[in-house]
């Protein structure tokens, strides 16, 4: 199982802890049961509008494009990698039974190659599309 990842703008609510308790409950009855594929591995989303909004009232009055591009993402990555040991220290106190290993971050850089081919793929074979508007 892929644990929902929680946006790295803070730090958890009670929802996270509601989420990670059912994952963690399906998690240790698979494994009582000797399913020994079950796991679960935890993430942590970038969640690109919401960061981009504090990284901005945290450097202002300085705006971002006087701040330029590259050094605005690496204050960017600078906020989210401190807000993320804050979540993954949250989570291991609840006592999951998580996969830490294999974590992953929406902004690896080899899960940016998978969503970018994913998206193509979908858009190539007409599955998703470009417009003015918001399409769900």
């Amino acid at each position: 199982m892929l644990f929902p990842p929680p946006n790295v703008t803070g730090t958890l609510h009670l929802g996270h802890a509601l989420t990670t308790c059912i994952h963690d409950s399906l998690l240790r009855w698979h494994t009582m049961q000797r399913k020994s594929y079950a796991r679960c591995i935890p993430g942590y989303d970038h969640a690109g509008i919401a960061t981009q909004v504090i990284v901005e009232k945290h450097i202002a009055p300085q705006t971002r494009e006087q701040m330029g591009r590259e050094k605005f993402l690496e204050e960017c990555y600078q906020w989210s990698s401190t807000y993320r040991q804050t979540i993954e220290t949250q989570l291991k106190r609840l006592c999951p039974l998580f996969d830490w290993t294999n974590t992953y971050f929406t902004m690896d850089k080899n899960l940016i190659e998978y969503v970018r081919d994913s998206f193509l793929s979908l858009y190539n074979d007409g599955l998703i599309y470009r417009d003015r508007r918001i399409v769900n």
